[in-house]
């Protein structure tokens, strides 16, 4: 036997979010990852350092956030057969197409690069998947109703956002909340300080800026400050549908956190509902 010890970073990204280490085990199978049976080590809080006791030979180290995201949400790295003790770290990246996974350090192994790749295919998959399901019933409730559209107020966990009454309340992991009409998809997230006490410091501009380098995107913009508000924009183009969808990123702060709130609709849309987003972002308001 040999001992594992994997340091967490400390990281305003996923900060609340407690970490679950599995490793592979043909013996144990406390859940299937990526098609493997793993037997789970134990967990791993923001800035933590823990050790496990693992055996001598080869085996897959996984790293997840929860059982329902697995399938895009996780880290894995390869631990050689051997005697000697292993030390590793990482932290947990911005990325809402991978859930915000956990992230090994100095990781050059083409295996663990392209499960990484396949994550963030799959996560846009997901993300998309719920845009779609968003119009199809959006596109329902049209043809099933012939109310005016009029304004319809949102509230959860302290924030508010005013949209109209075409948007349907969702659930999806890791956000406070989600709605969703015919063509638009919000996703809503917050970071408190309490566990990052470091964020305390940074400006709205700052703590943006950080999220848009933290992040991936094929064709993106620099972040903005207009009409009071702070965002960012990008677009992907998803091959397997053929269609290409635009973001708009906004940033909010309060006295406890930052919030984020992200609107996806695709892009031959955009133009449209440009000033509608706007309208929607400038709407948002906290408790307090």
């Amino acid at each position: 036997m040999r001992n594992l010890t994997i340091h967490r970073t400390k990281s305003f990204v996923a900060c609340l979010a407690t970490m679950k280490v599995y490793i592979e085990d043909p013996n144990v199978c406390d859940l299937v990852i990526n098609g493997l049976p793993c037997r789970k080590l134990g967990t791993l809080k923001n800035g933590e350092t823990k050790s496990f006791e693992i055996e001598d030979n080869f085996a897959k180290l996984f790293v997840i956030i929860d059982r329902f995201s697995k399938g895009y949400c996780n880290e894995f790295y390869n631990i050689p057969a051997g005697t000697e003790d292993i030390e590793l770290s990482g932290k947990n990246e911005f990325n809402l197409t991978t859930g915000n996974a956990f992230r090994f350090d100095g990781v050059t192994d083409p295996e663990v690069l392209e499960n990484r790749k396949k994550s963030r295919n799959k996560g846009r998959m997901v993300l998309i998947g719920a845009l779609l399901l968003g119009m199809v019933l959006g596109v329902m409730r049209v043809l099933g109703s012939s109310d005016s559209v009029s304004e319809k107020v949102f509230t959860k966990e302290g924030m508010t956002i005013t949209l109209t009454n075409e948007f349907k309340e969702n659930t999806m992991d890791g956000f406070v909340a989600c709605y969703e009409s015919v063509d638009v998809a919000i996703f809503i997230s917050e970071v408190t300080f309490d566990a990052n006490s470091e964020l305390a410091n940074y400006t709205l501009e700052e703590y943006a800026n950080a999220l848009y380098k933290a992040n991936e995107h094929d064709l993106r913009g620099d972040v903005q400050s207009e009409n009071g508000l702070t965002f960012y924009e990008y677009q992907y183009h998803n091959s397997n549908d053929g269609i290409t969808y635009y973001y708009f990123t906004y940033v909010y702060t309060t006295e406890g956190s930052f919030w984020i709130v992200q609107f996806a609709t695709p892009a031959v849309e955009v133009t449209t509902l440009r000033e509608d987003i706007t309208q929607w972002a400038k709407s948002v308001t906290f408790e307090g």
